[in-house]
């Protein structure tokens, strides 16, 4: 199977909102809603989708027609090095971090934690702000790899419990009677896991009383996984290419 990548903005191991979201996930293992997709992951907010890994090369040239656009807030990158796709991509994605960095006044002001969101009565993640820097680094390597065709994601949240039913599913309205009593049970488990996150991750309260937002540490992680399986409920195999820590 082609291998996928994945790229993803991550609180730092050794940061609050890592050590209690991971704590938090460790007691739903044990819960009846074990199997809901967020704990296949380690806690992250996705910056782009799953992309295929191509294994052709692309040549200097073919990169440097390139460049980001003029509203860009980073600079153009040097001309990236021949190589496979995925060399010159880490290559270009450290310059562009650097970049990044530099201009960044704050690390912290990178990500800011928002607080607890249900956007469905079977979901519940907590929100985040990205910079405007995390977007416009995305849209860079979209515009400097256009081949890769990748998804660029909002980077506006955390998820701690959420089912994923590939689209399969129809609308509320035409659920069939076991499709709606499972809905109704999802429900009841993302209320329960609502009042144990409350419970595990204290910075959500902190959030709650104070001025609306936290700032946390981060790293940029980039993933490489191989099959996929959606129907095992077993974690993902991802394994770790890249890390970078956004450090001042």
């Amino acid at each position: 199977m082609t291998s996928e990548l994945i790229l993803y903005l991550e609180p730092t191991r050794s940061s609050t909102l890592s050590t209690q979201v991971n704590s938090f996930f460790a007691l739903c293992r044990d819960q009846p809603w074990h199997n809901n997709e967020a704990l296949r992951y380690p806690p992250h907010v996705t910056m782009v989708g799953f992309f295929d890994d191509p294994s052709a090369t692309l040549t200097t040239a073919a990169v440097d027609d390139q460049t980001p656009p003029p509203s860009s807030l980073l600079s153009p990158p040097p001309s990236v090095a021949e190589g496979s796709i995925l060399d010159q991509m880490i290559q270009f994605l450290t310059h562009q971090i650097q970049q990044m960095m530099r201009v960044c006044t704050s690390k912290s002001s990178l990500a800011l934690v928002q607080g607890l969101i249900r956007p469905r009565q079977d979901s519940a993640l907590i929100a985040i702000q990205p910079s405007p820097l995390l977007l416009d680094l995305i849209q860079s390597i979209k515009d400097r790899f256009p081949e890769l065709g990748l998804r660029l994601k909002r980077i506006n949240h955390l998820s701690l419990c959420y089912w994923d039913d590939d689209g399969t599913r129809p609308p509320q309205p035409l659920l069939s009677f076991s499709d709606q009593m499972l809905r109704q049970e999802r429900t009841q488990w993302t209320d329960q896991a609502v009042t144990l996150a409350l419970d595990q991750i204290h910075l959500l309260s902190s959030i709650a009383q104070g001025d609306g937002f936290l700032n946390e540490s981060w790293d940029i992680v980039l993933y490489s996984i191989r099959n996929r399986d959606k129907s095992n409920g077993q974690p993902y195999p991802l394994e770790e290419l890249k890390r970078w820590t956004l450090s001042l």
